[in-house]
This record gives structure tokens, C-alpha cells and sequence, in this order.
């Protein structure tokens, strides 16, 4: 499990982003979990996409997701930014 930031944004009436709700999040931080819920979101109705930035973990075997950005439609975008990959958050990042 890995610690993320969580900010999700809706547009305004102007068409720019404004931060709604600001947050941490504890989610799996491999790759087969993020690419499992993109399959399931092409069959979703909601709209959604997400964009995934991935990096090698320590070892070398796997691929951790650092940043996952998902649009629901054109009105909504969650960002998530991988704090740590233990589920302890220290102090600096709450």
C-alpha cells in the first residue's frame, strides 16, 4: 500500500480549475492495480480516464504508480501523487 496526495478539481463557471477537496489517500501502489481499474473504467459510464506515471521500484521487478491523474468528462480531474510506498505518512507530509 502506498500514501498518496489526493486533490480533485471541478471547473467553475470561467472554465479554470479549482481545488475542491484536498486530501491523502491509502491506495496499492502497484502497477497491476492501477491497470486493472483502467480496464474497468472503459466499461464504465461515468467517463472517466486516467493518465499513469510510472517508475521502477528498488528492486528493480515491479513498476510503482507515482502519479495518476483521472477526468471524469471535462467538469472533474482527481490528481493523486505517491507520497511513500509504506503506509506510514511522516509528519512533513501531513
Amino acid at each position: 500500500m502506498g500514501v498518496y496526495s489526493k486533490k480533485v478539481y471541478k471547473k467553475d463557471k470561467k472554465g479554470n480549475w479549482k481545488l475542491t477537496l484536498n486530501g491523502l489517500e491509502v491506495v496499492p501502489h502497484n502497477e497491476k492495480f492501477w491497470l486493472r481499474n483502467k480496464d474497468i473504467e472503459s466499461s464504465s459510464n461515468l467517463r472517466e480516464k486516467t493518465y499513469l506515471i510510472f517508475q521502477s521500484s528498488k528492486s528493480g521487478k515491479s513498476k510503482n504508480v507515482i502519479s495518476a491523474i483521472t477526468y471524469f468528462g471535462s467538469d472533474e480531474k482527481v490528481e493523486r501523487k505517491l507520497l511513500t510506498t509504506s503506509n506510514k505518512i511522516s509528519n512533513s507530509h501531513r
